[in-house]
């Protein structure tokens, strides 16, 4: 079995998932969960939940579904993974058919926030990444809708420091601090992206769920307290920093949790009870950014200028 660290678990795995960090021998986590492969397919679901479709073709992409024991994840014509109810073993059968690798970006992007959810360690969908250096180093989220720049500007920030997440943010209250978790190191981003960033629209490889790039950054090598969580919105002019209400921000952000079943609402005290502590702790502000790429220091500055109060 491989042994990874993941948003604030170990995770062993007989398939390789090589964005993760290593666990270090001896380390221990909050939580171990384990992935196990079988060649077993699982039973159909009592009933399916819902379905996505692919924008560009309306073919099916991810299903998931639900029976008295767990979670179906259907990912069409490459794997399903099973979600048994309260277990710290999922288990995926791969389609014959699926290209080697695929069982790492469709696990880790796809199922793993929903595990972790169905597990009570609710995730944040937002990116983040490293600010500042050493001992002063700190954590910056951005939140937001689909579309509204987390990727590239998380990509843009990555360099100096290091990737956190892209899209699974794990957070965890401790005392008077929030800590954010490093999840895996590649970020999915459109081909103008990739070009602006790496110059080449074909930079990585093409991501599972089709349109983008997946490309692996330099990742974050430690849990680290999290100075901001950014909302981000789209800027008409320059782009500038205004603070959130706490109580404005929790109902916000809820939207922004990852949900194995949207019309489960039995775990949404326990998600607003997480926000309300850390909305407490961390501060929530509105970032307005502009949408070119010639506006990312503007941004990157807009930032600074924020935190120079600290």
């Amino acid at each position: 079995m491989f042994r990874y660290r993941a948003c604030g678990v170990e995770l062993r795995s007989d398939v390789p998932l090589p964005s993760l960090s290593q666990a270090e021998p001896g380390e221990a986590d909050q939580a171990q969960l384990a992935l196990r492969t079988t060649g077993v397919p699982f039973e159909e679901p009592a009933r399916w939940l819902y379905t996505e479709h692919f924008e560009e073709t309306s073919e099916p992409w991810r299903a998931v579904g639900v029976s008295e024991r767990g979670y179906v994840v259907r990912l069409f014509g490459r794997a399903d993974f099973f979600l048994e109810h309260g277990s710290s073993e999922a288990r995926v059968c791969i389609a014959p058919q699926a290209a080697p690798g695929i069982v790492e970006p469709l696990f880790l992007e796809q199922v793993l926030p929903l595990w972790l959810s169905l597990l009570g360690r609710p995730c944040l969908h937002a990116s983040a990444v490293v600010w500042g250096h050493g001992d002063g180093a700190r954590a910056l989220a951005f939140a937001g809708r689909s579309g509204s720049g987390k990727s590239t500007l998380a990509t843009s920030l990555a360099g100096a420091g290091g990737l956190i997440s892209d899209d699974c943010l794990a957070m965890e209250v401790t005392g008077d601090h929030v800590v954010a978790h490093p999840s895996h190191r590649a970020v999915r981003l459109l081909a103008d992206s990739t070009e602006a960033f790496f110059a080449s629209p074909t930079a990585g490889e093409l991501s599972p769920d089709g349109g983008k790039r997946r490309v692996v950054l330099s990742g974050a090598a430690r849990p680290l307290p999290l100075a901001r969580i950014y909302m981000l919105e789209p800027a008409d002019g320059a782009a500038r920093t205004s603070p959130v209400r706490a109580r404005d921000a929790v109902v916000r952000l809820a939207t922004h949790f990852f949900r194995i079943d949207p019309d489960d609402r039995s775990r949404l005290a326990e998600e607003l009870s997480l926000l309300e502590r850390v909305a407490a702790r961390t501060p929530i502000v509105r970032l307005e950014v502009p949408r070119r790429f010639a506006a990312l220091s503007e941004t990157r500055a807009a930032i600074a200028a924020d935190l120079a109060g600290d």
